[in-house]
């Protein structure tokens, strides 16, 4: 590293979706690397998966209602329930 280098903080806000978050880590990673904090803002479901990778996670979790089909899948199986629809 340069002697006038000066690490970031950088978030990472994907869209809920195991594709999203993924690529989002694959460009991440090289920041990673060169030395900057990256912290991803991830719901429940994707809690614990990056921090092996070395990112720091901040998890958020929606209060959705019981009765939501799509949210309990969601919640269960994330990135399934758009294969649901499809």
């Amino acid at each position: 590293m340069e002697n006038n280098f000066i690490a970031k903080r950088i978030l990472a806000t994907p869209v809920l979706g195991v594709g999203h978050v993924n690529a989002c880590a694959g460009i991440a990673l090289p920041l990673l690397k060169r030395g900057h904090r990256v912290a991803f803002f991830l719901e429940k479901p994707f809690a614990g998966k990056l921090l092996e990778r070395g990112f720091e996670e901040i998890v958020y979790e929606i209060d959705y209602k019981p009765d939501d089909e799509f949210a309990k899948m969601n919640n269960e199986k994330p990135g399934e329930q758009i294969a649901h629809f499809l």
